[in-house]
């Protein structure tokens, strides 16, 4: 597979399924910027890693089902898609609150509301997204 079939296959997915993440992506900012509903409302901050969680899950589950048929035997294509979705999920929803904790920190770029109001619920919020979906 050369480069340009890759990029093809990327945007494809993308298209097909990369909206998800990037919509709730755009509510994040528009929340916590424009209107800074995480100030005036911190429990939203739940439903939004909810949510995170769900669109993450969708498009790492449109991008599995995109593999060929035969690339996984039929009684192993289950098993790895669970796998895949959820750990990847995860680990999606782990870097994100690095992400966010940096840029609280370092950049101030959005409200910090202290780690033990904003951090203490979050490992367990995209991975229950991700369940809900699946």
């Amino acid at each position: 597979m050369g480069v340009g079939e890759a990029s093809r296959i990327g945007v494809a997915l993308l298209v097909r399924a990369g909206w998800a993440p990037l919509l709730v992506f755009l509510l994040h900012v528009f929340i916590s910027g424009a209107i800074n509903s995480y100030i005036l409302y911190p429990p939203l901050d739940i439903p939004m890693h909810f949510l995170g969680g769900v669109a993450m899950a969708y498009f790492l589950a449109r991008s599995f089902s995109a593999l060929p048929e035969d690339a996984l035997s039929r009684w192993l294509r289950p098993i790895a898609e669970a796998v895949f979705v959820v750990s990847l999920t995860a680990t999606s929803s782990v870097l994100w609150e690095f992400a966010e904790f940096t840029s609280d920190r370092f950049f101030g770029l959005t409200p910090s509301l202290g780690w033990t109001t904003r951090y203490s619920t979050w490992p367990w919020v995209s991975p229950l997204g991700c369940s809900m979906r699946s």
